[in-house]
């Protein structure tokens, strides 16, 4: 049995809710794949009909990261080139059960760092746990 996650008035303390254990995931191709993790986000491609859509939460991280960096400076000479693995860790919470996404990209010469983080509801990491997408270690450290 999963416990509750901590009340939200902890989670806002510090990125990550403050949770100092972490865990990165080995593979990223396993989050890549998950699509059944969605958030809503608003399409403006239609300047005059945004429209309120979904996306996985990687894909969203991905976005979100991607107009981080653009808004840093920095020069994408194709938009939709993906960002390479290992520019990109990804670590679970469990005390807190939370996601965050590490992008790292240079911008001018300058290494920068943009983290993205998603809470995670008790389902979610339960499925997460039954496909091997929750470490192992994590167990032991909620317990």
């Amino acid at each position: 049995m999963t416990p509750d996650p901590p009340p939200e008035e902890i989670l806002n303390i510090a990125p990550a809710g403050g949770d100092t254990v972490s865990e990165v995931a080995s593979d990223i191709a396993l989050w890549k794949s998950l699509t059944n993790f969605v958030v809503d986000y608003e399409d403006v491609s239609d300047y005059w009909r945004p429209k309120i859509k979904k996306r996985s939460i990687f894909a969203d991280a991905v976005a979100k990261a991607r107009e981080f960096f653009e808004k840093a400076g920095a020069i994408f000479p194709n938009t939709s080139r993906p960002f390479a693995d290992d520019a990109i860790e990804i670590r679970t919470y469990p005390r807190t059960y939370r996601v965050a996404f590490f992008f790292q990209r240079a911008v001018a010469g300058v290494p920068i760092e943009c983290v993205i983080e998603y809470p995670l509801s008790t389902d979610m990491v339960g499925w997460l746990k039954t496909t091997g997408r929750w470490p192992k270690t994590a167990e032991a450290a909620i317990n």
